[in-house]
């Protein structure tokens, strides 16, 4: 089975996975939030800091982690300004606050959620 004329996301990192047959990405095109090679400051100094703990590049999945791990942070905060006694209280303050914030990070400059499913 040979991939032709595709376009995908998710499978930034693919082509080093053990053992996988490189030929079934023939003529895929990868669309990618993430590029480690980029040139501003903030991609610099995450590739950078990922490859000195892990001793490789990250790819789209590390970061839409580290933005996710940030993002879920300002929701929290933003979520903070309500009274929370109990843990599924801070998790509505916390989902209520995601359509209220605007996050910026490596895989987009720009993020904002209109509601939560």
């Amino acid at each position: 089975m040979h991939l032709h004329s595709s376009c995908v996301d998710g499978m930034d990192g693919i082509l080093t996975v053990e053992n996988f047959d490189t030929s079934l990405a023939e003529g895929l095109m990868l669309l990618t939030p993430f590029a480690a090679d980029a040139t501003d400051e903030l991609t610099v100094n995450f590739v950078k800091k990922y490859n000195e703990k892990y001793g490789e590049t990250p790819n789209q999945f590390a970061a839409d982690a580290y933005d996710a791990v940030y993002i879920i942070k300002a929701a929290y905060r933003e979520g903070r300004r309500y009274t929370c006694k109990q843990r599924i209280e801070i998790c509505d303050a916390v989902k209520g606050a995601m359509v209220q914030i605007e996050a910026s990070g490596l895989t987009s400059s720009k993020m904002t959620w209109s509601g939560i499913r």
